[in-house]
């Protein structure tokens, strides 16, 4: 029996939302703290927190609907691999970014405080 091709990308595009809300419970915690001091005040560090968030959940779900394969003649152990592989690889390029900006904004405080003294 043939899956239908809506059933497969529902299934690709579930297990992509799996994934980010997985990372997004894992990454809270430590997350608002920390846009909480890189921000300096609370309505960005809000922000932030939300942009992350739909980041990591955006980001997966693109890399889903525009790079997995079709089904098209694939077993079934390709395509989760290949799923797997877009919807990790999203959550990567997100967490990715993000880490890399949070981190030359903390470099960035961190030179400032150097040079002023602190």
């Amino acid at each position: 029996m043939e899956i239908q091709p809506l059933v497969i990308l529902g299934v690709q595009l579930a297990t992509a939302l799996g994934i980010s809300l997985v990372v997004i419970h894992l990454i809270q915690p430590a997350l608002e703290p920390l846009l909480g001091e890189v921000c300096g005040s609370e309505a960005a560090a809000r922000f932030w927190v939300n942009f992350t968030r739909l980041m990591v959940l955006i980001a997966p779900l693109l890399q889903v609907i525009l790079l997995a394969a079709e089904h098209g003649g694939m077993g079934s152990v390709e395509l989760i691999r290949g799923t797997l592989f877009h919807a990790l690889g999203g959550v990567f390029l997100a967490l990715s970014v993000i880490g890399l900006v949070i981190w030359k904004v903390a470099l960035v405080d961190r030179a400032r405080g150097a040079a002023g003294g602190e």
